[in-house]
C-alpha cells in the first residue's frame, strides 16, 4: 500500500526542484523511495531540472574517482548526479566497477 502525498510534501518537492535538488537528497528529506519521487514529479506535473550533459572533463574525473576507490554514493553526491547517472555513465564509457574495486 502506498502513502498518499501531502499537500505539505507536495509543495516541498516541487520547491527542492525547482532549486535543482538532487532526487537522492529529496528522497532522504521527505523519506520517499526513487520511485515515489519519480512517480508524484510526473503524476502532478512537477516538472524536473534539464539533465546536464556530461563534458569530457566530467568523464575523466568521474572515472579518477572510480579508480581511486570512491564509492559511487561518495562520487554521486561530490558531482550532485544521481547514483543511476553515474552507474549508467560508467557503463556507457566502458568502465566496469567490479575491475576497478580489485584494482584498487
Amino acid at each position: 500500500m502506498t502513502r498518499e502525498w501531502t499537500t505539505t510534501e507536495l509543495s516541498r518537492l516541487r520547491e527542492m526542484m525547482a532549486a535543482g535538488v538532487s532526487r537522492e537528497r529529496i528522497m532522504r528529506e521527505l523519506g520517499r523511495t526513487y520511485q515515489a519521487v519519480g512517480s508524484a514529479i510526473v503524476r502532478h506535473g512537477i516538472a524536473s531540472r534539464v539533465q546536464r550533459a556530461w563534458t569530457i572533463g566530467d568523464d575523466m574525473d568521474l572515472i579518477r574517482a572510480i579508480n581511486t576507490g570512491h564509492s559511487v554514493s561518495r562520487v554521486s553526491a561530490d558531482v550532485d548526479r544521481s547514483e543511476h547517472a553515474i552507474r549508467a555513465r560508467l557503463a556507457r564509457l566502458g568502465v566496469s566497477l567490479r575491475e576497478c574495486r580489485r584494482a584498487a
